[in-house]
């Protein structure tokens, strides 16, 4: 990587069919955490004299973990023949990517991908009805991938974007199928989740809503703990009550909440805690808060999984039917596509972006 006077940096990808040179513009994105290392640019190629901008990501993965452009070419084939949508509705374009010079470093591999939209993070947005309707299309594209039998399993406010007015889905390294085995040796099996955003379930590895008679088991018993679709549409959740949170720090009740369920370290405690939210509900505002009715679009979309997650866990060994044959829409958000557009935009400053800190288990 070299600088072109002084401002601009080149950012050279070989690719197996020829070679493209691209000059960044500017940062979108820096995660450091254990595993991965994420870098995201907005950059144009240099041959293109109108500088159409692209999205360069520049990844440690893995080294077992199957690259983003290949589960993105495999996703958008698949969707094409069993949806009439158009895959690039609800998830980004990658046309380029490559490993770079076939760098390893352990049990981790460096791997980049160009994209052809540029998005802004969820975290960025200021506009809450925009925040509402990002999720809201992220939740379709949850169901797309459960039509296909996938779970995302990484489900952040980093990884969904507004690109035109239009929720994305991103960052598929991690997907998987829910039904198929676990490898608990392997890297991308035991990675799992944004602490911030993670499903109480996932966190503590046991089922927290069974019935008596199928009570709370941990994965290492009969059935064995795995993750499920339900798990990525509660992380959508936890993003929405973030970015609320964010907005009305200020608030008693709802610093209190925050305090114990964003913590600096994410404990067996935050876990419980979270699935005793989704049964019981979050904080309350006054009717007349400019916020009323945001929370109250998320307490629905509470009260609806808690009855998903009862339904599912009470019927082992054989949930996975409930999945199958009695396939409902998951689009718990899409009221919030109406209900906010017939409210006046409210708008705050852009929540600050979340620490990535993740967490590792050793099932999916």
């Amino acid at each position: 990587m070299s600088h072109v006077g002084g401002t601009e940096s080149v950012y050279m990808i070989k690719l197996t069919i020829g070679e493209a040179v691209y000059i960044t513009k500017h940062l979108l994105s820096d995660h450091s955490s254990c595993d991965p290392t994420t870098r995201v640019w907005e950059a144009y190629r240099e041959d293109d004299h109108e500088r159409t901008s692209v999205a360069i990501k520049d990844v440690w993965m893995p080294a077992d973990a199957i690259p983003e452009g290949s589960q993105l070419l495999e996703l958008h084939q698949k969707l094409r023949i069993l949806s009439h949508l158009s895959p690039e509705q609800y998830f980004l374009t990658g046309f380029r990517s490559n490993l770079p010079d076939g760098l390893s470093e352990g049990r981790r591999k460096h791997y980049r991908i160009v994209f052809k939209e540029v998005g802004t993070p969820i975290y960025k947005l200021r506009c809450v009805s925009e925040v509402m309707r990002a999720l809201a299309d992220a939740t379709r594209a949850l169901q797309l991938l459960y039509q296909l039998g996938l779970v995302h399993r990484d489900v952040s406010a980093g990884n969904i974007l507004l690109v035109d007015g239009v929720g994305k889905l991103t960052d598929l390294k991690f997907m998987r199928s829910y039904r198929g085995p676990i490898n608990p040796s392997s890297p991308a099996d035991r990675y799992i989740r944004t602490a911030n955003f993670t499903a109480g379930e996932v966190a503590a590895a046991w089922y927290a809503y069974a019935s008596k008679a199928h009570g709370a088991k941990h994965f290492s018993e009969d059935p064995p703990f795995r993750f499920n679709p339900f798990h990525d549409v509660e992380s959508t959740l936890w993003i929405g009550i973030y970015i609320l949170f964010h907005h009305l720090r200020d608030v008693p009740e709802v610093k209190d909440f925050s305090q114990v369920h964003f913590p600096y370290r994410f404990t067996k405690m935050t876990a419980q805690c979270r699935t005793i939210a989704v049964r019981c509900g979050f904080f309350s505002l006054g009717e007349s808060h400019p916020f009323h009715a945001v929370l109250e679009v998320l307490h629905d979309v509470r009260f609806d999984l808690y009855r998903r997650y009862m339904l599912f866990e009470s019927d082992f060994p054989n949930q996975y039917r409930f999945l199958e044959d009695e396939m409902v829409p998951l689009i718990f958000l899409e009221r919030a596509r109406t209900d906010t557009s017939k409210r006046k935009a409210t708008t705050a400053p852009a929540t600050p972006e979340p620490p990535a800190k993740k967490l590792k288990r050793t099932s999916s």
